[in-house]
């Protein structure tokens, strides 16, 4: 896996990916320190270009604009906060999940039209990390196959 944006403000918000994985059910190992809450999750999308290394990221807290690199845009946002969290209307929430300290909301949002500045907001998050995933054919869409 590589990673592809961290975003340590207060918290820590990390997105990595993996191109073209193995069919079929996978594992995903994450290892923490001797001293952390981790809260974790994947997610698996068809239709996604599997030989796209250039996309658009970036980090920060509260509403965040992200300027997409390609036409009908999806992004994924990750958050980490130590209180709760709610994601904007129109975003589809993958997941919201608290472990010890940590509330984590991972989300989704097709921006269908042309590139430029698109937000995603999820209010009070620390830390914020959003990634634009480009789909296989134009105009095309993403379908949602899993979530762990």
């Amino acid at each position: 896996m590589t990673q592809i944006i961290r975003s340590i403000v207060t918290r820590e918000a990390v997105i990595f990916r993996l191109i073209a994985p193995a069919t079929g059910s996978n594992t995903l190992a994450i290892t923490g320190g001797t001293n952390s809450d981790v809260v974790s999750g994947n997610v698996s999308f068809t239709g996604a270009d599997q030989s796209q290394t250039s996309i658009a990221s970036t980090t920060g807290t509260g509403t965040l604009s992200l300027t997409t690199v390609f036409d009908d845009a999806f992004i994924v946002q990750v958050t980490a906060h130590n209180a709760a969290e709610t994601a904007d209307s129109g975003q589809t929430v993958i997941q919201n999940a608290t472990q010890g300290i940590i509330t984590s909301i991972s989300a989704y949002k097709s921006f269908p039209g042309a590139k430029g500045s698109k937000a995603m907001n999820i209010s009070a998050a620390q830390d914020n990390a959003l990634v634009e995933v480009k789909a296989a054919v134009a105009a095309g869409f993403l379908t949602l196959l899993g979530v762990g």
